[in-house]
């Protein structure tokens, strides 16, 4: 039951039940005083008085008495008078207050007898009295020995028994006051004993109950928390034996499961840390078929400009053929090396056509070659940030201890995703180039078809300059064909002059893809390093 309270409310309940029995304790102790102050104040002022009223009274008669017998002795009898009157009336005194003190009626039973045998020697006492004053001393004494002396040794009797009956009161009453006494000791001592049983059984069950669910000391616990605050993790928590669900207990198993966590945050740093010197190196390799590329296109541009050049030539070639046409047949040898002279120009054309496909095709092989170290690093990239969002889990369940790698993995992650953001981009340039230059390929098969046709033109008309003068007119529908498709090639050559550029420009782009793959690589380093750093203060 205490289990389920708090330790505020386990202290209250238990000082609370200690000065419960304590207020019981004292009530029935100042009921018992009470009683016992009751008791006392009865004998001090009842039954104590009645009887000092009672031996007063006693004390007087036998004063009379005395006075009496000196009736007997003295012949002035007036003062003698005077003090037995004085006696009676402190004798009638006493017993009137008496009278009023008791509340038994043995003791008013007593008194009623005390007063009667008063009477009857009071009125034996007057008697003796007359005679004395009559003179009649002989009657009177036999009087007083027969009559008087018995008479008040009766009440004197009487005043006895009622004096020993208010002794028989007051013994009763000290008894009952010290069976009072008694009985308030006893029970106060039972109720303080019970009280202060109940206390230390309380008191060891609260103990208990506080030192069960802490497992130890509150300073063996605050010690342990500043170790693992400290980065201490080598101490071993000593628990009591069976000791499974205590705050220690708890301790020990975060201890654990943080050194378990701190073991593999170091492990985890050291693969990122891996992955980022592969991303780098893959970068710096990227780096290098971007220079190829782009030593490439230099060299595919400088070819598209020199077939430019040799079209052209061919184009004032063909004119010049045309406007000669007219002279045929006076300038055959003339025309003949005209057309040799084409002939060549054209296997140039050729040559250069193929060159500049072969280099298109070589930059389409870099590409995809680019585009697998692009995979590469979006393989990393999305590696990392699944050692980063697993070391942002782990830290999440440190808590506040790990807050600090919370963030840093945050930020790992977060570069993680600008890198794949990145690498996704590049592919898709890479894409994009690699179409380009499949374009171009099949525009520059297009081409050295064409010029092969060419060449195979120009070969019949140097096969039939023998019949040129006859086929002057074929000659010129030729040449007008020549003329087109060298417009049609100088048109081919401006595209692939223009796909070059732009593999120039993606080659550029390519680089400072590269550059950022780069920097982005040393950063996750970096932050790997730092993240070895964090988790190395923690001595495992």
């Amino acid at each position: 039951m205490l289990g389920k309270l708090t330790i505020r409310r386990r202290l209250a309940y238990g000082f609370g039940f200690f000065f419960a029995m304590l207020a019981v304790s004292g009530l029935l102790g100042l009921n018992r005083l009470s009683s016992l102050d009751s008791t006392l104040d009865r004998i001090v002022t009842v039954d104590w008085n009645k009887t000092v009223l009672a031996n007063e009274a006693m004390d007087l008669m036998n004063a009379n008495a005395r006075e009496t017998f000196l009736l007997f002795l003295t012949d002035d009898r007036a003062p003698v008078k005077e003090r037995i009157g004085k006696n009676v009336l402190a004798i009638t005194e006493r017993l009137d207050k008496l009278e009023k003190l008791l509340y038994r009626p043995e003791g008013q039973s007593l008194l009623a007898e005390v007063k009667s045998r008063r009477s009857e020697y009071v009125a034996s006492f007057h008697e003796v009295s007359r005679l004395l004053d009559a003179g009649q001393t002989a009657e009177a004494s036999r009087r007083m020995s027969s009559e008087t002396v018995p008479r008040l040794a009766a009440l004197l009797g009487s005043v006895t028994r009622l004096i020993e009956f208010q002794g028989t009161i007051l013994e009763q009453s000290g008894r009952q006051s010290h069976e009072t006494y008694t009985t308030a000791r006893n029970v106060i001592s039972l109720f303080l004993a019970i009280g202060g049983i109940a206390a230390v059984l309380l008191a060891v069950s609260i103990i208990r109950s506080v030192m069960r669910p802490l497992g130890g000391e509150p300073d063996e616990a605050k010690a342990v928390v500043q170790r693992i605050a400290g980065g201490d993790l080598t101490h071993e928590i000593v628990l009591q034996p069976g000791d499974r669900t205590s705050l220690l207990a708890a301790m020990r198993d975060m201890q654990t499961s943080l050194r378990n966590m701190i073991s593999e945050l170091k492990s985890n740093s050291d693969s990122v840390s891996g992955a980022a010197q592969q991303l780098s190196a893959a970068a710096v390799q990227l780096a290098a078929g971007t220079a190829r590329q782009s030593e490439s296109a230099s060299s595919m541009a400088s070819a598209v400009e020199e077939m430019t050049v040799s079209i052209t030539h061919v184009a004032e070639s063909a004119d010049v053929a045309r406007q000669a046409t007219n002279e045929t047949g006076l300038q055959s040898s003339s025309g003949r090396q005209v057309i040799g002279n084409t002939v060549e120009e054209m296997g140039k054309i050729s040559e250069a056509v193929e060159a500049a496909s072969a280099i298109i095709h070589d930059v389409g092989d870099e590409s995809q070659k680019i585009s697998g170290i692009v995979q590469v690093i979006k393989d990393v990239a999305e590696q990392t940030n699944l050692l980063a969002l697993n070391a942002a889990i782990e830290a999440a369940r440190a808590g506040e201890t790990g807050r600090g790698f919370a963030v840093v993995a945050d930020e790992v992650r977060k570069l993680s995703e600008r890198t794949a953001a990145a690498t996704t981009e590049i592919a898709a340039m890479i894409l994009s180039a690699q179409n380009r230059a499949q374009a171009a390929v099949t525009t520059m098969q297009g081409v050295v078809t064409r010029v092969s046709s060419g060449v195979a033109l120009a070969h019949r008309a140097g096969e039939s300059m023998s019949a040129i003068g006859d086929s002057a007119e074929k000659l010129v529908g030729t040449v007008n064909e020549i003329s087109r498709a060298l417009k049609e090639q100088s048109v081919a050559s401006n595209d692939i002059a223009g796909n070059i550029e732009r593999v120039a420009q993606m080659s550029e782009e390519n680089s400072a893809a590269t550059r950022a793959a780069a920097e982005t690589a040393h950063r996750l380093e970096k932050l790997a390093v730092e993240a070895h750093e964090a988790v190395s203060r923690f001595s495992l």
